[in-house]
């Protein structure tokens, strides 16, 4: 993650403690279309989960792995690279993985990391990639503030490979309208920059403009996912629809926990602007269970809601990378 991404962040630490057609017969497992509304507030910061996935493509089983060159059943897969998708495993060791396809041939995508415990016969999934214009609009159809740069305008920072990039939509000044880099802002319009699989994104709102509603709509994701995660902080979707706790998610059994903040991963939640910082309690004074950073002794807060639609700002920092969310009451 870059210097400023680590600044910016941060930065929305020290904040006072106060998206189908079709698709649906190509799954290989029942899930359910809808939509879930986000209100972004203006004047603060939102973490915003992106928890459905616009279509299925494609989906079978692996006939060839776990290279980063992964066969599968279909015979003539369509145009993956135009824009950016993913491959996500559905059954198997591997189960909850997505990751970007890179290339593709006619029965055959490529990935970037071979995907650890494929297998042949495991079922999979082909879903596009979220981009800034499928949910935001190409032209800003949901409606936040614009500018002649990032210092009047709202900014959405997406992640891609552990790197946060910022971005606002230009709507007067040099260069012309769309959407561009909060560091270019005469540079190319980006409508098309992707959105790492399952990651979310965070929407730093200016202090003028109105609440803004943003409709995310597609198919429900079911099973347990596993986002690639990388030292530092990373932007993890929720990609549930259904509310759980920090305790009933099992996320102590996939995270490392400690003695106190310093030395465990840390899971911040976001409400009303405000992050809030938590951590798994392995051993020392106080007893076990999940804590508040700034409470290592203190109550248990095990209860702690994982609200749909908020995305989670995940510190890996004591351990080997990995994170890994159950689907609430069926995982």
């Amino acid at each position: 993650m870059s210097k400023k991404s680590i600044l910016l962040l941060a930065a929305a630490l020290a904040i006072p403690a106060t998206a189908m057609a079709q698709a649906g017969s190509k799954l290989p497992v029942s899930r359910t279309a809808g939509i879930q509304r986000l209100v972004l507030p203006p004047g603060q910061l939102s973490l915003v989960s992106l928890p459905m996935v616009e279509r299925v493509v494609d989906s079978g089983t692996v006939t060839a792995g776990p290279t980063t060159t992964i066969g599968v059943t279909t015979a003539s897969l369509p145009n993956l690279t135009s824009l950016p998708h993913s491959i996500q495993i559905l059954s198997g060791a591997a189960i909850g993985t997505r990751v970007r396809i890179t290339a593709a041939t006619s029965s055959s995508v490529t990935v970037g990391t071979a995907i650890a415990g494929l297998a042949e016969g495991d079922q999979y999934m082909i879903v596009p990639d979220d981009t800034l214009a499928s949910v935001f609009g190409a032209t800003n159809a949901v409606g936040l503030l614009g500018g002649s740069g990032a210092a009047t305008a709202d900014e959405v920072y997406i992640q891609v490979n552990g790197t946060l990039t910022g971005y606002f939509y230009k709507s007067s000044g040099l260069g012309g309208t769309g959407w561009r880099k909060t560091s270019a802002p005469t540079g190319a319009s980006e409508p098309n920059a992707p959105i790492d699989p399952l990651t979310g994104v965070y929407v730093i709102r200016k202090a003028s403009g109105s609440p803004v509603n943003l409709d995310v709509t597609g198919y429900t994701v079911n099973g347990r996912q596993k986002p690639k995660v990388v030292a530092g902080f990373n932007i993890l979707s929720n990609p549930f629809t259904l509310p759980t706790t920090l305790g009933k998610s099992n996320l102590k059994d996939f995270i490392t926990g400690g003695s106190g903040s310093a030395t465990a991963d840390v899971v911040y939640l976001e409400e009303g602007g405000v992050l809030t910082g938590y951590f798994y309690k392995s051993s020392g004074l106080g007893g076990t269970g999940w804590r508040r950073t700034d409470l290592p002794t203190g109550a248990n807060q095990d209860g702690v809601v994982l609200t749909p639609g908020k995305a989670i700002l995940f510190k890996e920092q004591a351990g080997t990378a990995s994170f890994t969310l159950q689907e609430p009451f069926t995982d």
